[in-house]
């Protein structure tokens, strides 16, 4: 997966942030690949920089293009918080860009569980996120304690299938031994 800018961006983009940036992408994304298999190299994503808070990561499947939308704050980033938090968003981020999907509905909590999880353990923190992602990363956190590969597994046994996508089924299949509950709550719409 190619990481790119928006043109209309780069003029306001430090150099020097630019380069650091860019380091740190590479590493979330090497951290993904170690931890999860392979990110899908047939999309490319878009980065652009937004005056407001917002930060939205969606996928075009018919053109192979992620986009992800991150306020401004995340390239300026300079100070030790403001590092960590743009740390923290970007590697978030980037678990939805290792099998994109266009339509955010169908997002789980076994997804956004994940990249609450990931995005803690890159930044080295507990980003005390939102009861709903908290609750998200609980569920993730309890099936790690299964199979702490279980996600590399599923993705190489279903490998042409969205994080999203997984059911119940293939999850007990690796694992028989988890519970039903957990089961549902994973696998159920996050939005």
């Amino acid at each position: 997966m190619k990481f790119t800018f928006e043109k209309d961006d780069i003029p306001f983009i430090d150099k020097n942030l630019y380069i650091e940036f860019s380091k740190e992408l590479r590493s979330i994304r090497k951290m993904i690949r170690k931890e999860y298999g392979p990110i899908d190299k047939t999309y490319s994503t878009v980065i652009n920089f937004n005056s407001s808070n917002s930060i939205v990561t969606e996928a075009k499947e018919k053109i192979k293009l992620v986009k992800m939308s991150l306020p401004i704050y995340v390239m300026n980033a300079k100070t030790i918080d403001e590092i960590y938090q743009r740390n923290l968003n970007l590697s978030h981020e980037c678990i939805h860009t290792i099998t994109p999907s266009s339509d955010a509905s169908k997002t789980t909590y076994l997804e956004e569980g994940l990249a609450v999880m990931f995005s803690e353990k890159y930044t080295n923190s507990d980003s005390m996120p939102p009861d709903k992602y908290n609750k998200a990363r609980g569920y993730v956190l309890e099936l790690l304690k299964h199979d702490e590969t279980i996600i590399k597994k599923l993705r190489k046994k279903y490998i042409h299938l969205k994080l999203s996508d997984y059911t119940c089924e293939m999850i007990k299949e690796i694992i028989p031994t988890v519970d039903n509950v957990l089961l549902q709550n994973l696998t159920t719409r996050f939005y």
